[in-house]
């Protein structure tokens, strides 16, 4: 039987959530899973359906998620159309510089922005707006 494969897709300014995408990575691989770590000025957006799972991470700025993971957001819609991402789990991690800027941005409802943006997280039945 195959792995899962994970994508643990981030974009980091300072470092620290990159950090957080590397010790994510390290506890998924205990699991015997097929994980790969890519910064999202590096990846191919095309790749995005070989994937089993995927993984954002984002720093917060002012209350929302970094530009750069909104453009693959955006860019994912492509895949979504074409039924290519029906059925992938996926999840969100989110770093902040202060106590009230990461609050909300992993929940759901209206205060959830990485969440809003993306379509829902972990635990749901439209992860990232790709129904299962």
């Amino acid at each position: 039987m195959s792995s899962k494969k994970v994508l643990i897709l981030y974009y980091s300014g300072s470092g620290n959530t990159k950090k957080m995408a590397k010790a994510i990575a390290e506890a998924m691989k205990s699991s015997a899973m097929s994980v790969t770590v890519e910064d999202v000025g590096k990846f191919d957006i095309s790749l995005l359906p070989n994937y089993d799972s995927i993984v954002l991470g984002s720093p917060t700025y002012f209350s929302n998620v970094a530009w750069q993971i909104k453009k693959v957001i955006d860019g994912s819609i492509v895949h979504y159309r074409g039924g290519k991402l029906k059925g992938k789990v996926a999840g969100i991690f989110t770093s902040a510089g202060t106590s009230r800027d990461g609050v909300g941005d992993t929940e759901g409802g209206p205060k959830g922005n990485i969440v809003g943006q993306a379509g829902a997280g972990i635990g749901t039945d439209h992860c990232l707006g790709f129904p299962s």
